[in-house]
């Protein structure tokens, strides 16, 4: 599956993909950037609400973002759906500002093989 980055403004281009977020019978769109410097899939906390999960059920973690400070999260299973690939991985919940999620290695990476092209702003998944 191919996808072409998205342009944010005149400078920043992102490899952002649409995917599916699933957890009991709700289903909802959701754009992820593909991070490969992210250890584990982080979405909004507001997501969590959507989906109907009681967020303060997961699983409790600490993840390190960019700015070295700490933030507390709730980790949930979830079914994804990138493509026509679907798989249950790990999420972890918390507030944030971006605009899309992070696909991080554990939960996304572990699902395909992920080619970067910023010279033809495009990103390649291959189910593995």
């Amino acid at each position: 599956m191919k996808f072409k980055y998205v342009q944010y403004s005149s400078t920043v281009v992102r490899p952002v993909i649409p995917i599916q977020v699933s957890h009991g019978k709700r289903t909802i769109p959701y754009d992820v950037l593909v991070d490969s410097g992210a250890d584990i899939n982080v979405f909004d906390e507001e997501l969590a609400e959507v989906l109907g999960i009681d967020l303060k059920t997961g699983v409790a973690a600490e993840v390190m973002g960019p700015t070295g400070y700490p933030a507390e999260v709730y980790i949930h299973p979830v079914e994804l759906t990138v493509g026509e690939h679907t798989f249950t991985a790990q999420v972890a919940f918390m507030p944030t500002s971006n605009p899309f999620g992070l696909a991080g290695q554990r939960g996304f990476f572990d699902q395909f093989e992920v080619k970067f092209n910023l010279r033809d702003q495009e990103i390649e998944l291959i189910e593995l």
